[in-house]
């Protein structure tokens, strides 16, 4: 079950403040989508991880995150049509210009974290063609974060990426010789090679490579 609770949070740019409604708790049943999209309940729980300010158009986690940005650079025409994107979904909308926001201060990995949440709302709209578009950009994203943080989890985000955004070769040529510690990561890795060969885009879950491997 998930709760919700309302919580008040002032702008960080332009100081007024706002209600916001707020997850008190969720679980989550199932196996986490390989892109590591959790399962029902908590994955429902999405509209709630970005927040807009009504007022000047801020977007991020929260919206009293510090922030380097200010008014005039928010009113650009860039940020308010992210970057001439159309998104059907304005979850997705959202989340890429919290990814704006983030990359302009520098927030690497929270920048390609709130991609890949859009990704994950353009795919809730059927929005494929913008969907395989930010999963490009955030693979690219993920490679500067791995030159500072070289974890298997954001490898195998990165793998995922990779393939639904289409990019087959890239994949296979880049983790040809990549092996894992972990022997589930290991099977996933195995398992994201098979597909890619395949050229294989579908959205596959934890379990699938469990049942493909048993």
């Amino acid at each position: 079950m998930t709760t919700y609770f309302t919580a008040e949070y002032t702008c960080a740019v332009c100081g007024r403040t706002h209600k916001f409604r707020v997850v008190g708790s969720t679980n989550s049943f199932g196996s986490p989508d390989l892109d590591l999209r959790p399962a029902p309940m908590q994955r429902d729980t999405i509209h709630t991880w970005v927040q807009t300010c009504p007022d000047c158009g801020y977007s991020n986690g929260k919206i009293d995150r510090d922030t380097s940005v200010d008014k005039k650079w928010l009113s650009r025409e860039s940020y308010r049509n992210c970057e001439g994107t159309a998104f059907i979904s304005g979850l997705a909308k959202k989340f890429y210009q919290a990814y704006m926001v983030n990359l302009h201060d520098g927030k690497t990995e929270r920048a390609a974290d709130h991609l890949v949440y859009c990704a994950w709302a353009c795919d809730d709209a059927h929005d494929i063609q913008n969907a395989v578009k930010v999963r490009g950009m955030a693979a690219d994203l993920y490679e500067e974060v791995l030159k500072t943080d070289d974890s298997e989890a954001t490898k195998l985000m990165r793998m995922d990426l990779l393939r639904r955004s289409g990019r087959f070769e890239q994949l296979q040529s880049e983790y040809e010789t990549v092996t894992f510690s972990d022997e589930l990561h290991d099977k996933i890795a195995a398992f994201q090679k098979k597909l890619a060969k395949a050229h294989d885009t579908d959205c596959y879950c934890v379990g699938d490579v469990l049942t493909q491997t048993e």
